[in-house]
C-alpha cells in the first residue's frame, strides 16, 4: 500500500500534467472521457456496456462532453458506496472524479458506476458549473441532501433511478442468458 506521502506526490504530479495541458489547450478529442486504470472498474465499465442499455446511452452522451471523469475504486467516505466530486475546469475541460466502493463487477456494483456516471451526465448537461461554489449549486437545485455536515452529500431521483434501471437490466440480460444455454 502506498504511504500517504507517495499518493500526495503522484497527485501533485498529475495535477500539475493535466493543469498544464489543459492551459495549452491540449485536450485530444480522440482520448476517453471516462478514465481508470482499475480491473474491477474496467470489468464494470464491459458489463455495463454490453448489457445495459441504460448504461450505454450515459456513456454515449458523457463521450459527447467537455467532461472528463476520472473513476477510482475505493472506500467512498462519509458511509456511501460511491461519490462524485467536481474537481475542477479549464477554458477546455471539466474535470470530475468517481469513487466506488466495489470489489467485484457483480449487478451492484455495474449499478452503482451507472448511478455515479448519471451523476457526471447531470454535470455535463449544466455547463454553467466551472467551480465548487456552481457545483454545490447544481445540487442543492436538482437533489436532495443525503448526509449532512461537515460534508454535504445529495443524491438526485436521475441517478438513482439510473442504478436501479441499470442493475435489472444487468439481471434481464443474464436471465435471457441463462434462458439461452438452457435452450441450446
Amino acid at each position: 500500500m502506498l504511504n500517504n506521502r507517495l499518493r500526495l506526490e503522484i497527485l501533485i504530479v498529475v495535477i500539475a500534467t493535466v493543469s498544464i495541458s489543459a492551459r495549452e489547450g491540449i485536450v485530444d478529442p480522440q482520448a476517453p472521457r471516462i478514465r481508470f486504470d482499475d480491473p474491477v472498474v474496467r470489468a464494470a465499465m464491459t458489463r455495463g456496456m454490453a448489457e445495459s442499455p441504460t448504461f450505454r446511452r450515459i456513456v454515449e452522451r458523457l463521450a459527447a462532453s467537455d467532461l472528463i471523469v476520472y473513476v477510482e475504486r475505493h472506500p467512498a467516505g462519509a458511509g456511501a458506496d460511491g461519490a462524485t466530486q467536481f474537481v475542477g475546469s479549464t477554458p477546455y475541460a471539466r474535470y470530475v472524479r468517481i469513487a466506488i466502493d466495489g470489489r467485484e463487477a457483480i449487478d451492484t456494483t455495474v449499478g452503482l458506476l451507472g448511478h455515479e456516471l448519471r451523476h457526471a451526465l447531470e454535470l455535463a448537461e449544466a455547463p454553467w458549473v466551472i467551480n465548487q461554489e456552481s457545483y454545490e449549486a447544481l445540487y442543492r437545485s436538482i437533489g436532495r441532501a443525503s448526509c449532512g455536515p461537515p460534508r454535504w452529500c445529495f443524491d438526485t431521483k436521475a441517478a438513482v433511478s439510473a442504478g436501479i434501471r441499470v442493475v435489472k437490466e444487468l439481471r434481464a440480460a443474464r436471465s435471457l442468458r441463462g434462458a439461452a444455454a438452457a435452450d441450446e
